[in-house]
């Protein structure tokens, strides 16, 4: 597995790792803003893929001030969930944090469901506003100090 830069040849691949995760963690309503957000990601925005050219997950960062970079759209194809791609992903993303920005902390809005992914990280909970994204579906926002 590659884990390479976005290329806008990549939004049908994307779109499809966003659809494998629909119900459980994404609504199908978020589909058109992410859509708009893969027609110009904001920041970094990486793929993985597969020896078979398949995409299976993907996810990017930004900065979002002077000494915060932000985590975005972090995924993995449901056919390929617990398979440690996520973590893989997710390190990477944090290891070009680390070598590109200079910031002190990273934070992500994610939901319940994958809050204690990023927990085993050393993510700490800041703040969950209930039924955010929809009805059952918890926003979760959560920051990681580099220096720690």
């Amino acid at each position: 597995m590659e884990i390479r830069d976005f290329r806008s040849s990549d939004v049908p691949g994307c779109l499809a790792v966003f659809d494998s995760n629909v119900p459980r963690y994404f609504r199908p309503h978020e589909r058109e803003t992410y859509e708009r957000f893969l027609a110009e990601p904001p920041g970094k925005y990486f793929v993985m893929e597969a020896e078979s050219g398949e995409i299976v997950a993907c996810g990017g960062y930004g900065q979002n001030s002077d000494t915060t970079a932000v985590l975005t759209y972090g995924m993995v194809h449901a056919r390929h969930h617990r398979q440690s791609l996520g973590s893989r992903l997710l390190r990477t993303r944090l290891e070009r944090i680390r070598e590109e920005l200079n910031v002190q902390r990273v934070i992500v809005n994610t939901s319940q469901f994958t809050e204690g992914f990023f927990a085993r990280f050393g993510f700490q909970t800041e703040a969950v506003t209930h039924d955010y994204y929809a009805p059952g579906l918890h926003c979760v926002r959560m920051s990681f100090g580099l220096a720690e």
